[in-house]
């Protein structure tokens, strides 16, 4: 979840949370939400059992840490994918060890890893992607060569990256829009590779029509 949003534990706690009190409407804000919960439980997790895919973090940041939402709920044992390596969020599971929680670490270790790949690679770095749609034939030009599926997923894709980076011959010859409207998204900025300046592009190419959207180019 980004930055300041509930987690991924909070708001399975809090899905349980509603399913148990349908009569109580909790807050949206992830601390409130959060410190709502642990006032109001009246033990209805005592002793649960919780799976989760990374290991709970211990770290107070924006948001509280789940792993002290696991021990004030009472849950007593968490089953965990994939341990955390990064160096400030880990260490839940040893939290919770001392508070009397038991844990159990590689359940479904593998399917975990590749779910939180992207995650993973984020968290050492910046993450990139690379696309390319080709005929049969292997030629790139012409019509569009993928279908709606792919056409959709690339739009999702569009929508959550910081910077697109392509090719100002490819601006020039497709004349694309390259925006997110298959998703409903936010169109991502671009970087244009090119030895033109930007003032040298036609700007009747949809692309440059795009509100709110940064661009810029790089030899």
């Amino acid at each position: 979840e980004k930055a300041g949003c509930a987690h991924a534990e909070l708001n399975a706690i809090a899905h349980a949370f509603t399913n148990l009190n349908p009569e109580i409407s909790l807050p949206q804000e992830a601390n409130a939400m959060h410190e709502f919960i642990c006032k109001n439980h009246r033990g209805i997790f005592k002793d649960s059992i919780a799976f989760v895919t990374l290991e709970p973090c211990s770290h107070q940041g924006k948001t509280p840490p789940c792993a002290k939402l696991f021990s004030e709920l009472g849950f007593k044992k968490i089953f965990i994918s994939v341990k955390d390596e990064n160096e400030i969020a880990s260490k839940g599971a040893e939290f919770l060890k001392k508070q009397g929680v038991e844990i159990e670490f590689g359940v479904l270790e593998d399917g975990g890893k590749k779910l939180l790949k992207p995650f993973l690679k984020w968290q050492k770095g910046q993450f990139k992607l690379f696309k390319l749609a080709l005929s049969m034939n292997g030629s790139p030009f012409g019509k569009i060569v993928s279908n709606e599926l792919s056409r959709t997923y690339a739009h999702k894709i569009r929508a959550v990256i910081d910077l697109l980076v392509l090719g100002g011959e490819t601006i020039r010859k497709d004349r694309p829009i390259l925006d997110a409207r298959l998703c409903k998204g936010k169109a991502p900025n671009l970087c244009i590779l090119s030895h033109q300046n930007l003032e040298n592009f036609d700007k009747s190419i949809p692309l440059f029509s795009v509100p709110h959207r940064q661009i810029y180019t790089q030899i």
